[in-house]
């Protein structure tokens, strides 16, 4: 039994299934992967190229790494809540309305220094705090309860700007969005350091590792005096922080909050990078630097959609195609997804 509800072994790992499916279904994934970074070499000349402008790399790999980066912070943060054996549908909205948020406090409230980048933050916090109470206090399904708050967070963006985009004209989150170090792009660094910090969480703190033994069995975890309540509202806590980081990234780079698109289909990047990167839907499983890899990869497979002339329609549904297939080859089972949410 998985702590969130389901918990019947896939039939992938059964003892009757065939060897050879299960090779198959092993294999695929990293033959989606290959294909892929082929693709791309192939698809655009000089792709690995970088070269130094003004003393900036520049380069289409460096484009991807960029672009990629808030897909990348929510995936990490998307994993932890997957290892737990749930799942978050509410991230891109929170990624809305913490940039919302954040544009208020700039252009509205003319406060600036860290203010509107901590209000952000603060915002993706509470949101996270809410669906994790969901969850463990009110034991809804994850997936309800997150079906809830991706409701509430957009509309609350939305009503915050009457549907209207805000200039966001913050200087600090500015910088952490077009800024560089170096030859480095910040966003870059922030993406790499956010999942630094979530591997060495989830690999050599207790509770990061309390974390997974949640995601196996609920009960081994209370028996381990793991504080199981707690510890599924801190992970949703980290993941709506992480939400609010990739909103900020992104509105403050455009220099405008839209309630309306921002972080609209982001949840499917996530949730197909965790899968990708050899986390289980099932739960027990962080692998925090595959789902950092698979981000990177959805975001390849984007760029090489929209350089085939792909309209945005088709991509979101070849990116499901390929969530399904994702999903299936680690023989994850969806009834745990779906029943999940039980702390």
């Amino acid at each position: 039994m998985t702590p969130w509800g389901g918990g019947a072994k896939p039939l992938a790992d059964s003892p009757g299934a065939a060897p050879f499916s299960r090779g198959l279904r092993r294999v695929l994934p990293g033959a989606i992967v290959s294909c892929l970074v082929l693709l791309a070499a192939a698809c655009t000349p000089g792709f690995f190229r970088i070269t130094l402008v003004e003393g900036r790399a520049v380069g289409a790999v460096l484009d991807v790494l960029l672009n990629g980066a808030p897909v990348v912070i929510v995936s990490a943060g998307m994993c932890l809540v997957i290892a737990s054996g749930a799942i978050d549908l509410s991230v891109g909205s929170v990624m809305a309305l913490a940039g919302v948020t954040g544009a208020t406090i700039a252009s509205r409230l003319g406060v600036g220094g860290p203010w509107p980048l901590v209000a952000s933050l603060i915002c993706g916090l509470l949101c996270g705090v809410i669906s994790g109470a969901l969850v463990a206090r009110l034991r809804l399904p994850a997936v309800v309860a997150t079906l809830v708050t991706m409701v509430a967070c957009r509309g609350g963006a939305q009503a915050i700007t009457s549907g209207l985009n805000r200039p966001f004209p913050d200087q600090l989150s500015g910088w952490l969005a077009n800024g560089s170090v170096g030859v480095l792009p910040v966003p870059v660094l922030i993406s790499i350091a956010v999942v630094l910090a979530m591997w060495l969480f989830v690999r050599r703190w207790p509770l990061g590792l309390a974390v997974q033994t949640l995601g196996e069995s609920r009960d081994a975890a209370r028996r381990a005096g793991v504080p199981v309540r707690g510890l599924a509202v801190a992970i949703f806590g980290i993941a709506g922080v992480c939400s609010a980081l990739a909103g900020v990234l992104v509105c403050a780079d455009i220099q405008t909050a839209d309630p309306n698109s921002t972080g609209l289909g982001i949840e499917l990047d996530a949730i197909l990078a965790v899968v990708i990167g050899g986390g289980s839907l099932r739960g027990g499983r962080a692998a925090v630097l595959g789902a950092a890899l698979g981000a990177l990869l959805m975001q390849t497979a984007t760029v090489l959609l929209d350089i085939w002339g792909v309209a945005p329609g088709l991509i979101l549904a070849t990116k499901a195609v390929v969530a399904v297939l994702g999903a299936w080859a680690l023989g994850c089972d969806s009834s745990s997804v779906a029943e999940g949410g039980h702390a």
